[in-house]
């Protein structure tokens, strides 16, 4: 059977051309099983494909609840979890999913080889990348996360916005599974859409 799939994506719709871009290249992806958008913002999401499956909390769920509820929610073993402000290449899943294990503990991204754009989102169809055994987190390293579902470990509930990463990273590493990040991969982000907005509402 061929192995699927599901995408995590919380959202407030701050940037709903990024959203939209980014959704647009996961269901041309075959890798692709599902699209969970959990809609923070609460106002709907609608884009005409089955494999987009909006979740609407009644209010804001904060980042890390929302991650823990699209997990709860997929039907696959192989998740990722993808900030809603970037752009990956086309047919990425595809190859990402041949390096998610059961044996592996949780593979992220370094901020520091992201593209920041404050502009319209691009496709990309260059889709390389390497990925090496990391001890520590880098930058910006659960802007987009992949691992097996039995890898997830639930995140408390007083943790809403920052650390989620962490909590996932450091659980895997003390349960002696090596964790990954993605080197020289092309990708845009828009820079803390939706972490940011999170916590100016965490603020008030």
């Amino acid at each position: 059977m061929t192995k699927k799939i599901s995408i995590i994506i919380p959202t407030l719709q701050k940037n709903i051309d990024f959203l939209n871009q980014l959704v647009t290249s996961l269901v041309a992806d075959d890798a692709v099983g599902e699209i969970i958008i959990i809609d923070n913002s609460t106002n709907g999401y609608n884009y005409d494909n089955p494999k987009v499956k909006p979740f609407i909390p009644e209010e804001n769920m904060f980042v890390n609840p929302s991650w823990n509820k699209g997990v709860e929610l997929a039907e696959n073993d192989y998740i990722g979890i993808l900030n809603d402000d970037i752009c990956i290449p086309n047919g990425f899943c595809s190859k990402i999913i041949n390096d998610i294990s059961e044996n592996i503990g949780i593979i992220g991204t370094n901020g520091y080889s992201m593209i920041n754009k404050s502009y319209e989102p691009e496709s990309i169809t260059d889709s390389s990348y390497r990925l090496e055994e990391t001890p520590y987190m880098p930058y910006n390293y659960g802007v987009m996360l992949f691992f097996h579902k039995n890898n997830y470990h639930k995140i408390p509930e007083d943790l809403t916005i920052y650390y989620g990463d962490d909590y996932l990273f450091f659980k895997n590493k003390k349960s002696k599974k090596k964790n990954y990040v993605i080197e020289d991969l092309k990708m845009y982000h828009y820079g803390s859409l939706s972490s940011g907005a999170f916590s100016k509402l965490i603020k008030k």
